[in-house]
C-alpha cells in the first residue's frame, strides 16, 4: 500500500499493507530484516529524519510510532 526509504540508510526500506504488516527490508541484500504486525490494516508509512522512528497509519485513522531498535510495541 505504501513504502518509505530511510533518510540516513540508502539500503533500508519499510513497506506497509492491508495485511496489517510493516516489513523492513534491506534492499541491498533483497531480504526482509524484520516484520511488525499491527492491530489494523496499514495504509501509510514514513521514516522520520532520525532514521529510527517509523510512523504508520491505519485504515481506522490511527497513527502508530515504532522505534526500529525495539519493534515489539508502538512507543
Amino acid at each position: 500500500r505504501d513504502l518509505a526509504f530511510s533518510p540516513i540508510n540508502d539500503y533500508l526500506m519499510v513497506s506497509v499493507g492491508l495485511d496489517k504488516r510493516a516489513v523492513i527490508y534491506d534492499v541491498q541484500s533483497k531480504s526482509s530484516v524484520n516484520t511488525v504486525v499491527a492491530e489494523h490494516p496499514l495504509t501509510s508509512v514514513d521514516i522520520m529524519q532520525d532514521g529510527t522512528t517509523v510512523v504508520v497509519g491505519t485504515t481506522r485513522g490511527k497513527v502508530f510510532f515504532y522505534d526500529m531498535r525495539q519493534l515489539s510495541a508502538p512507543v
